[in-house]
């Protein structure tokens, strides 16, 4: 029974389509191994929600679920049927989806990029039915036009979409691979991926990183911080504490005199 009182009936899962545009990418038996166990133990707590598509059903809410169901090896689940239209039904798994911490970013936005096509909506417009802005669309579309390797990365989370973002601004191919590269293999924070896309826009980024990477501890939080020389007194120093300074031409040569 649901909270009205209402009966809950089960369908059988052979009768039930997975979506039409599913925003996940990761419902293998490994990720869903845990689920499935407790649905074997306890069963289907939240009743997946479908709609009907003549004589079977198509997922809206609660792909993992049935997924899941189908490894625990069960024959219907509980559901809750909604006669909802192509658009109510996108507009309502994203609201089901979209606001899960553990969704993969590059798994949101092709599912962004297809219900604007579906839907026919202006970014504008779909970041308002989702409540976020239209910036946060843009740079989740921008993800679809990003290199293959840098998109195998965030789907690994080998970096974060934070450092994402500004290693794909830039524009240099080889730079870009080579810092990418580097990114996996030490983690680096966004600020320090900032700090490289604004080198690159001034022509100052060397063709591989320099610097040491070194674990910096502060209290229970441990960082790994990018070392470099300083200019001056040749002390090493965070480069995320760098500071951009002007200085004259006689002043630059001794500097690389010292």
């Amino acid at each position: 029974m649901d909270k009205n009182n209402h009966e809950i009936p089960n369908i059988s899962v052979d009768l039930i389509d997975d979506p039409v545009t599913p925003i996940r990418s990761d419902l293998n038996d490994t990720n869903l191994s845990d689920l499935a166990s407790s649905i074997k133990s306890v069963g289907v707590i939240e009743p997946i929600i479908v709609r009907p598509q003549g004589k079977r059903y198509e997922v809206i809410a609660g792909h993992r679920r049935l997924a899941a169901s189908r490894l625990a090896g069960l024959a219907v689940v509980p559901v809750i049927v909604r006669n909802l239209t192509e658009k109510d039904g996108d507009i309502l798994k994203i609201h089901e989806n979209i606001y899960r911490e553990d969704i993969d970013v590059v798994d949101e936005a092709v599912f962004i990029n297809a219900a604007l096509s579906r839907l026919k909506l202006k970014v504008e417009e779909f970041a308002q039915l989702i409540n976020r802005s239209p910036s946060y669309v843009r740079e989740r579309l921008k993800i679809l036009n990003y290199d293959d390797y840098m998109v195998e990365a965030l789907q690994k989370k080998q970096i974060s979409f934070s450092v994402a973002r500004y290693l794909s601004k830039i524009e240099n191919p080889d730079r870009r691979r080579e810092y990418t590269a580097y990114a996996v293999t030490n983690g680096i924070t966004p600020r320090l991926a900032e700090m490289w896309f604004r080198s690159s826009k001034d022509g100052n980024l060397p063709e591989q990183p320099v610097g040491e990477i070194v674990e910096d501890s502060n209290g229970d939080e441990t960082t790994r911080v990018q070392l470099h020389p300083c200019a001056a007194c040749k002390s090493d120093f965070a480069l995320e504490d760098l500071r951009l300074v002007y200085v004259c031409k006689d002043c630059k040569e001794v500097i690389e005199i010292n």
